[in-house]
């Protein structure tokens, strides 16, 4: 079910599911799942999360992200993920994960992949897709807003 989250325990060991409001009401650990897509020339795809979002409208976010829905491993999510909010993939290498101890702890699972386009955006989802480089988005975090989450991987990725 869809909206089934797994939660964990500070090992990321699954506990149990609950439906995604109950996790965050009791504050339960949850899993993210992150795809960092990259061009051939090294720059970072980066989207504006739309208007409709529930949580951080027009905020920048990694190209691809969500929820890992119960009994689902952190790459199906990403895969699931990705073609839902670029309408492609390609392969995912694990690069790392991270607990993120914010307002709503979570595992974040971060994969990185190359792909050049075209991509064929969820409307629902993104607003406005632009590649950046490191430098590019330091100057981005500086004027816009960006999701907590993903400040803190920008911290601890350079």
């Amino acid at each position: 079910m869809a909206d089934l989250l797994d939660y964990v325990d500070e090992n990321d060991k699954v506990l149990g599911s609950l439906p995604r409001t109950d996790i965050y009401q009791q504050k339960k650990i949850f899993r993210i799942a992150r795809v960092l897509v990259y061009d051939k020339e090294g720059r970072m795809l980066l989207q504006k999360r739309s208007m409709n979002k529930s949580y951080g409208p027009l905020h920048w976010t990694t190209a691809v992200g969500g929820h890992v829905h119960a009994k689902e491993t952190y790459e199906e999510a990403a895969l699931r993920e990705y073609q839902e909010e670029l309408g492609t993939t390609s392969p995912l290498r694990f690069q790392n994960i991270f607990f993120c101890p914010k307002k709503f702890p979570h595992f974040m699972t971060v994969f990185t992949a190359t792909h050049e386009g075209p991509f064929k955006p969820c409307l629902d989802e993104i607003a406005e897709l632009r590649w950046c480089t490191i430098d590019e988005i330091k100057d981005l975090i500086a004027t816009e807003p960006f999701l907590e989450e993903d400040l803190f991987l920008f911290s601890k990725i350079g």
